[in-house]
């Protein structure tokens, strides 16, 4: 049997390292990765699996306003305002000003019987922009 000397098992046992660790960063996804399959399993209509994606993204970062805001939507499209509900207040607070977002928080909120709050979200998604009202009621 042929001896390795230290110097060959120590540079070989380097190369492994860096090849190991090259491996595993091109195999770790980030927040916004999985925010980016969410986006492209919405836009197919992969409402379930869009889902998985946004839970993925807030595992790793929690605060991830698209995540929360799309995860909304998507319990909006498969026609579950309860759970859609709590994922439009997360954005609202996040993004209070944004009008897009107040009124989906509006609509979820309508959709689970909460007339009055709806009504204050839809009233403030127009205060924020009047034009609002025209793109959803034409």
């Amino acid at each position: 049997m042929k001896k390795i000397s230290k110097t060959k098992l120590t540079l070989l046992l380097v190369l492994l390292l860096i090849t190991t660790n090259t491996i595993a960063q091109q195999s770790e996804k980030t927040a916004d990765d999985y925010l980016r399959l969410g986006v492209e399993a919405q836009q197919a209509g992969k409402f379930e699996e869009a889902l998985q994606q946004y839970t993925e993204a807030l595992k790793l970062d929690p605060k991830n306003f698209g995540a929360h805001f799309n995860s909304g939507s998507c319990y909006m499209a498969l026609q579950k305002p309860e759970q859609a509900l709590s994922f439009f207040k997360t954005a609202a607070a996040m993004k209070p000003s944004d009008p897009v977002v107040q009124f989906s928080l509006g609509y979820a909120y309508g959709a689970t019987g909460h007339t009055l709050e709806a009504i204050d979200a839809l009233k403030e998604a127009v205060r924020l922009d009047p034009k609002l009202v025209n793109a959803y009621c034409s």
